[in-house]
């Protein structure tokens, strides 16, 4: 397993190239496929999971959400759902629940179900 560094500063045509929009960007490929992507800071916990994941020749899921973010998203969402209940603005309700959703998507298997079946039509 290699790791390249690379400058944003340096090589700006290379960044725009790869299509990298954030800093830092942390890239991995597969000869010429990307494998993932990792956009921002992200805790030295992240990182290890992906290159032990990598390194142990098992495919790369979803990114764990930390438990922090987790309860912002849960939090977030189920107060966007009370402020739709509380005015009547309903079109609030369906951002709410999907905001709530996007903090446990993670440990839904019907998701894992849902984003695996299609991940196999893409690869076939």
């Amino acid at each position: 397993m290699n790791f390249l560094a690379i400058n944003a500063d340096d090589h700006p045509d290379l960044i725009r190239e790869l299509k990298i929009l954030g800093i830092p960007t942390v890239m991995t490929v597969d000869g010429k496929k990307q494998i993932s992507r990792m956009t921002g800071a992200q805790p030295p916990a992240s990182y290890r999971l992906v290159f032990e994941t990598l390194a142990a020749g098992d495919e790369i899921s979803a990114m764990p959400v930390s438990q922090r973010d987790r309860f912002m998203r849960l939090g977030i969402g189920a107060m966007l759902v009370i402020l739709a209940w509380m005015y009547a603005t309903w079109w609030l309700l369906p951002i709410g629940l999907i905001v709530m959703f996007w903090g446990i998507y993670d440990r839904c298997p019907i998701w894992r179900a849902i984003t695996g079946y299609f991940k196999s039509k893409v690869n076939s």
